[in-house]
C-alpha cells in the first residue's frame, strides 16, 4: 500500500552537452519516440519515450550542468536481447562499459539476468536488462 495516492514513475531528467547528438542516440539508435519538446536554444527540452514505461526528459545545455549525478548511478532498460541492445548502442555512438554477460543476482529467490552496459553521449550508464 503506498503513502501517495497514484504515485508511479514518471521520467529521469538527462542534462545533454549535444541535444541533437542524446536525440539522434535515443531516438535512432535506440528506438525511442519523441513524445513532445519545447523551449528553444538552450531552453529547449525534449521528452523521449523509450517503451515500457521508461521515459527521458533530455535538457539541451547540459555543458553548464554540474557533472555529478546525485546518487543515481544509472537508467536501466528491460530489454529482450542485451547483447542486439548493446550493440545497437556502440553502433549508434555508445562506448562499452561492461560487454554482455550473465549473472546471477545474490538474492533470497535466484534470479538469473542478462545484462550489459554502456555510456551513452554524456556519460551516462545505460543498464540493458533481461530476466531469464
Amino acid at each position: 500500500m503506498t503513502k501517495i495516492s497514484g504515485i508511479g514513475f514518471h521520467h529521469a531528467g538527462l542534462a545533454s552537452a549535444d541535444l541533437e547528438r542524446s536525440l539522434k542516440f535515443y531516438i535512432d539508435g535506440l528506438g525511442g519516440r519523441l513524445m513532445r519538446s519545447w523551449g528553444e536554444g538552450k531552453d529547449r527540452i525534449v521528452m523521449v519515450d523509450m517503451g515500457g514505461g521508461a521515459v527521458l526528459e533530455i535538457f539541451a545545455n547540459g555543458a553548464a550542468a554540474p557533472e555529478q549525478n546525485g546518487r543515481f548511478i544509472h537508467f536501466a532498460f528491460q530489454v529482450d536481447s542485451p547483447d542486439e541492445a548493446y550493440g545497437a548502442a556502440l553502433c549508434a555512438g555508445a562506448t562499452s562499459h561492461m560487454e554482455p554477460q550473465d549473472m546471477e543476482l545474490p538474492s533470497e529467490l535466484p534470479c538469473l539476468i542478462r545484462v550489459a552496459f554502456v555510456k551513452g553521449p554524456d556519460g551516462e550508464i545505460l543498464e540493458f536488462i533481461h530476466q531469464k
